[in-house]
């Protein structure tokens, strides 16, 4: 069995394990985790060495504590590339760039503009070829998709613009919908 599957049964143990993979190092983190869960159990097969900690609980307690070093690291990785994420959030923020405030309205136009050429080409090709029309518009049905995402996008533009002029004029947002029913429920 190859290294991060092994590893990956041994996330039922430690659960944070299993968002640990997905990046280019994969390999790395499968062999460091695989040689602590071998010096617990002092067996070299990698795949009997994860068994033994799976059945055993002793050998469970050991491997957890025996990971802690390494899940603390990460978790100061996380910490840090957090940190830098938000520190850089709040500089765009604060910054009093044009394009800051003036991205939303160009993706908004940027869409209405694309949705009117799309259906005036729609519109004269059904015109000049009429006997065409479903399959121009089984044509179009098939890139809505894409508006999909396009207009889910824009939508949440819209909403956040909304809320970002609620709070420079100090106004608390009002909340949506969702968090209204998940509030009333949660009584």
């Amino acid at each position: 069995m190859e290294p991060i599957s092994i590893v990956m049964g041994l996330s039922k143990i430690i659960p944070a394990v299993a968002s640990w993979f997905g990046n280019d190092d994969d390999a790395d983190t499968a062999e460091s985790i695989i040689d602590i869960a071998k010096a617990v159990t002092g067996i070299e097969d990698p795949q009997d060495a994860a068994e033994q900690i799976k059945n055993d609980p002793a050998l469970h307690i050991q491997f957890q504590q025996a990971m802690q070093p390494i899940i603390i690291s990460r978790l100061e990785e996380d910490t840090k590339r957090l940190q830098a994420t938000n520190e850089t959030m709040r500089a765009e923020y604060a910054s009093k760039s044009w394009y800051i405030s003036g991205w939303r309205p160009t993706f908004g136009y940027i869409v209405a503009f694309s949705w009117l050429f799309m259906m005036i080409a729609m519109g004269v090709s059904i015109l000049k070829n009429p006997t065409q029309a479903p399959t121009i518009i089984a044509a179009m049905s098939n890139l809505s998709f894409m508006w999909g995402i396009a207009l889910a996008v824009l939508g949440v533009n819209v909403q956040q613009r909304s809320k970002d002029k609620q709070l420079s004029a100090g106004h608390a947002p009002m909340p949506g919908l969702l968090s209204s029913l998940t509030k009333k429920f949660l009584k």
